[in-house]
């Protein structure tokens, strides 16, 4: 639906149905001037009166050219606006792409189901890990180290997590301190 309550129309379809109507228009005003043309001809009008007339007319076709001036300025903002849309959308796409590109480079294969994941969870979880100064290893990376050898593999996951390692390790010492008996 339209502003004005009616079904939407395609562009086009809008266009050539207000070029009708300036037509139409063009032509009634014409005919009223020739009308007023011969009345005033065969001397039935007072001057008064055809002055008056002709004003009226004047100020029609005023009006008609100023709303078609506005028409005008309307349509040329209209396709500047889609153009800038277009364009900004064709950008962000881009940077999809690139983003894509960037994550399929580093090993992260599993872009998609982080994107379906809600922005605050994400944000969160980015937070977290900044904050404990640690990462979530890429999927591609996960693949190569689960490939290689099990003493290699632990190696390097121990490489890899050796922060998250000692303070899990620091955790358990200070709990086994709390659990043992204080000795008199």
């Amino acid at each position: 639906m339209n502003i004005w309550g009616s079904p939407k129309k395609p562009t086009y379809f809008v266009y050539k149905e207000t070029n009708r109507v300036a037509i139409d228009f063009e032509r009634a005003v014409k005919q009223l001037q020739q009308d007023l043309q011969y009345q005033a001809d065969k001397n039935t009008l007072s001057t008064a009166f055809f002055d008056k007339q002709n004003r009226i007319i004047k100020s029609l076709v005023i009006y008609y050219q100023e709303t078609q001036s506005t028409l005008t300025r309307l349509e040329k903002g209209l396709q500047d606006q889609r153009k800038s849309e277009y364009l900004l959308a064709k950008k962000y796409n881009d940077h999809t792409y690139k983003l894509e590109a960037v994550c399929f480079i580093h090993g992260i294969y599993d872009l998609r189901s982080w994107l379906g994941t809600p922005t605050d969870v994400l944000v969160d979880r980015a937070k977290e890990l900044m904050k404990d100064n640690e990462l979530i290893l890429p999927t591609g990376l996960v693949n190569k180290i689960e490939a290689l050898p099990d003493h290699l593999g632990k190696t390097v996951m121990d490489i890899l997590q050796k922060e998250v390692n000692k303070k899990i390790t620091d955790l358990l010492a200070k709990v086994n301190l709390r659990k043992k008996p204080k000795l008199f």
